[in-house]
């Protein structure tokens, strides 16, 4: 007859190969959908605002991706489940969490500023207005939403049942960091401009699981912050101009540092 222990360690292996499964599924799929998107970015001149390539558009995918997948494993009762996780808002007992996913990024950006002109860069003085800011609060929290979706909604709690808080994280910000590499390239950004936004992408995603998992496991709130991570970006400091992801990362670097510092073992756990 076969030990516990042996039972328990086949039951290990299959809780990791089916979490590999899903989640590289959903990666393999997301990639795939992300494709006619990519060609519709090599029509020159077909750019959206702030400097936006067509592509961006991909932000779709992750939610595609999410219910093709859900209702493929467990049909309708799949794809309602996935759009109840992500529409669950629960602010009472988190209303503290939602302002910190809220603020985050617009103190980052003030950080950023005020780190660009020490460094004596020809910065201008911020013109934001409130009805751009609203705007963009809105296209960007739909896309955010869409992504959310996939991302958080879908892949993340899979990726947390067989790894640690660091490690989920560092899969899915690398990964969606390479998922953005096209539209990048194809906004004209130079080698080193997408390279650090890459590393400034995987830094961003190591606080949206932290704030997902402090939050009670609540999409909404990773929801709010990757919408502000757009929303501070495109009005930084002109309509978006003069944002520079080595100085923002390098600051969001620091935020990470002293956030794992301070979590100790819960980020190992």
């Amino acid at each position: 007859m076969e030990s516990a222990c042996i039972r328990r360690g086949r039951a290990a292996i299959d809780t990791v190969g089916s979490v590999g499964k899903t989640a590289g599924a959903f990666f393999l799929l997301l990639f795939v959908l992300s494709v006619p998107f990519w060609l519709l970015g090599l029509w020159e001149g077909t750019m959206l605002p702030a400097q936006l390539p067509i592509s961006a558009l991909q932000a779709v995918c992750p939610l595609m991706a999410a219910v093709i997948l859900a209702g493929w494993h467990k049909g309708g009762d799949g794809i309602r489940d996935l759009f109840k996780r992500v529409m669950e808002f629960r602010v009472p007992g988190f209303l503290g969490w939602y302002l910190t996913g809220f603020l985050i990024m617009p103190v980052v950006m003030l950080f950023s500023y005020a780190a660009m002109r020490m460094l004596g860069r020809p910065v201008p003085e911020p013109d934001i207005s409130l009805q751009a800011a609203f705007v963009a609060f809105i296209v960007f929290f739909a896309a955010a939403l869409a992504e959310e979706t996939g991302w958080t909604g879908y892949v993340t709690e899979p990726l947390l049942r067989s790894s640690s808080l660091l490690t989920t994280s560092l899969i899915l910000g690398s990964v969606w960091a390479v998922w953005h590499v096209v539209p990048y390239y194809q906004a004209g950004r130079s080698a080193s401009w997408i390279i650090w936004q890459c590393l400034f992408t995987v830094l961003v995603r190591i606080l949206m699981v932290w704030l997902y998992n402090v939050s009670g496991r609540q999409v909404p709130v990773a929801v709010l912050f990757h919408t502000m991570i757009n929303v501070t970006y495109v009005l930084f400091p002109v309509g978006g101009s003069h944002y520079d992801p080595a100085v923002t990362g390098i600051i969001v670097a620091v935020l990470v540092v002293a956030m794992l510092l301070y979590g100790g073992g819960k980020w190992r756990k």
